[in-house]
């Protein structure tokens, strides 16, 4: 029996959640109760992951439910999940234990589908699922000399095998979502067909997938056993998909394949996103992947964008949808600072001082909740005139902040820890994948596989106590000095360790080139601090901090203040997206490069609550449409070099 959802629900989830009653409106209380299989389509600043929050505090009462089955919650990020247990963890127990499930999409496919397909076709336990470790298996690959002639007359030799992928055939595919019709080497019976084959299985075979290879596995395993999609389907009666927009084709097609059950009695599958906010990995995705269920809501009250803001960015919706702006501050009109060759670097000091007159007359709080930002499509261009954004900000740097499990030097797992959980455990985690990455480079390995955290972590502790007690004692101080902003020294304490361990425990008195390398990128004279440790894409002007950034960085976030600097990418913004930018909606005609620059500058210019700015050249903004803009809601602002 499906249970019901009252408005004596609701105002319990609004106690909880926002700390006042009556805080939803009628969307929002319309897809709290419903429980069906629909589609619900959201503009940005909605609110849906609160009401999909909201939902999940009410369905916890109801937990397991009847016929002990549970809810399936999720989500395109680990940072998407963790908000979740954030906010409602502590009134939710039952909701993250068996038999619910809350997680990634990656994690769901990993744990219930591609390990369980793994251990039963090689016996044997996966070692990692994560593209870096992947593509490092793959360099350090020898083929054999024939398909290795062949391999090196392509462009990008490394690129192209690191690229290759399997069919759940176990064919050679270019990439997820193709056919073995799609690779180039259609004789399967060629040496080099054989050899890149052999390449894929050896290295499935140490234990070693892309993520790409889970999905893989997946599909294996669901076609051999059926009955695993119905032992899913009976665990998760309830299923909800947040941020279903970011889903690529092969995971939309997974879901659906075993959750889409039409008109079945008590099952809901619920997806929830935006359409026009699919974009990811460095790119824009146009293909519409996400087909309307046959019933569909929509929540077109922005409580993020004021009316101007919501206004204008409606235009830029590949799939229109209205957007009425509902957030209650005073309205401050959008600007358009218009620079030219001489004054761009001043684009930014100019955003910063127009903020700082908001902030005196109380348009905009001088202690506000949200970030100061300013963010463009792409980073550097080495094209003059073709601009990205190291030519607003000479200091942006081009390194990748993203937290991930690997990077190519020690400074990069030092630096780019999980700053938000704000406890020591992620840099000790980073620490001990950093050592696993060294032990990796020098080709040292327990058992003929690559070592482990915990397989690592008990030789010390069985053979080599005193080192074991060092490197918990190391790992402490370096974090506690870390999360303190004391990053002095930290570098070459951490590398100078690491060799005394090689050295050590594994008699490696020569290190391979390519490890000292990793070790020692970076690292400056004594007693300064580390390159990579200073804090980078921060502009302080006159007290006003704007954080530099990619529009990909800023997906999902909410600004105090945003600053869209045009970029270049295959063209600039003001012309690719300049009919949208003076009122007018995408057509079906409208070429490809326009449908991508709109739906970058619908994520990018729809992250502010109080003030939106757009940075363009005066050659690329005319007379004409600097009206059309003004008609718009725009100012216009000339950058000067004062």
């Amino acid at each position: 029996m499906r249970p019901t959802i009252t408005n004596f629900d609701i105002r319990y989830a609004e106690r909880i959640l926002i700390g006042k009653p009556k805080a939803f409106d009628r969307e929002r209380k319309d897809f709290i109760k419903n429980l069906d299989t629909i589609d619900l389509q959201a503009v940005p600043g909605s609110g849906k992951t609160t009401a999909l929050l909201a939902k999940l505090l009410i369905l916890e009462k109801h937990l397991p439910f009847a016929d002990g089955s549970g809810i399936f919650v999720l989500s395109h990020t680990n940072t998407a999940v963790d908000e979740i247990n954030e906010r409602i963890g502590p009134y939710c127990p039952k909701l993250f234990a068996y038999p619910n499930f809350v997680g990634t999409i990656q994690s769901f496919v990993d744990q219930f589908l591609a390990i369980p397909c793994y251990e039963n076709q090689f016996k044997k336990s996966i070692y990692r699922i994560d593209a870096e470790t992947y593509n490092e298996r793959v360099a350090k690959y020898s083929l054999p000399y024939g398909p290795n002639v062949w391999l090196q007359k392509k462009h990008d030799p490394l690129g192209f095998l690191q690229s290759v992928r399997f069919s759940a055939k176990l064919e050679l595919i270019p990439s997820l979502g193709k056919t073995s019709d799609d690779f180039e080497l259609t004789n399967q019976n060629s040496a080099t067909y054989k050899a890149l084959r052999k390449m894929k299985l050896t290295i499935m075979g140490w234990g070693c997938l892309h993520f790409d290879d889970a999905y893989t596995l997946s599909e294996m395993y669901v076609k051999k056993l059926p009955s695993v999609k119905k032992l899913l389907q009976q665990r998760f009666k309830m299923v909800f998909v947040d941020e279903m927009q970011d889903m690529d084709v092969h995971q939309y097609n997974l879901l659906d394949s075993i959750f889409h059950k039409k008109r079945v009695l008590g099952h809901s599958f619920q997806r929830i996103g935006d359409k026009n906010q699919a974009i990811f990995s460095d790119s824009v995705k146009l293909d519409n992947i996400w087909k309307d269920r046959e019933k569909k809501l929509k929540i077109n009250g922005s409580h993020r964008l004021s009316r101007p803001v919501a206004n204008i960015v409606q235009f830029l919706g590949l799939n229109p949808i209205l957007i009425e702006g509902r957030n209650q501050i005073e309205d401050v009109a959008p600007t358009v600072l218009i620079f030219n060759d001489h004054t761009i670097k001043n684009v930014i000091p100019t955003f910063a001082s127009k903020i700082k007159e908001h902030q005196k007359t109380g348009r905009i709080p001088i202690a506000a909740k949200h970030p100061i930002k300013a963010i463009g499509w792409t980073r550097e261009h080495a094209t003059e005139g073709n601009l990205g954004i190291k030519d607003y900000f000479d200091g942006f740097s081009t390194a990748e902040s993203k937290v991930k499990i690997d990077y190519t030097n020690l400074a990069s797992y030092i630096q780019f820890y999980d700053k938000d959980k704000g406890t020591l455990e992620p840099i000790r985690k980073n620490l001990l994948n950093a050592f696993l990455r060294v032990l990796r480079l020098e080709n040292i390995e327990l058992d003929g596989r690559a070592y482990t955290k915990a397989n690592l972590l008990r030789r010390l502790k069985d053979e080599h106590e005193a080192l074991y007690d060092s490197l918990k004692l190391n790992m402490y101080s370096w974090a506690l000095r870390l999360i303190k902003g004391h990053p002095e020294n930290v570098h070459q304490e951490c590398s100078d360790f690491f060799k005394e361990l090689l050295q050590d425990i594994f008699g490696r008195q020569e290190l391979q080139a390519s490890t000292t390398e990793f070790l020692e990128s970076f690292i400056e004279a004594e007693g300064k601090v580390d390159q990579a440790l200073k804090p980078a894409n921060i502009c302080v002007i006159d007290t006003v901090a704007v954080e530099i950034g990619t529009v990909h960085s800023a997906k999902g976030e909410t600004h105090t203040a945003t600053l869209y600097l045009e970029t270049f990418v295959h063209n600039h913004e003001s012309i690719k997206s300049k009919r949208q930018l003076e009122g007018n909606y995408v057509v079906p005609g409208d070429g490809v490069r326009t449908k991508e620059a709109a739906k970058m500058m619908y994520v990018g210019l729809s992250r502010p609550t109080h003030y939106l700015c757009f940075a363009a050249h005066q050659d690329r903004i005319d007379e004409a449409m600097r009206t059309q803009m003004q008609e718009m809601g725009w100012q216009i602002k000339i950058v000067n070099n004062d």
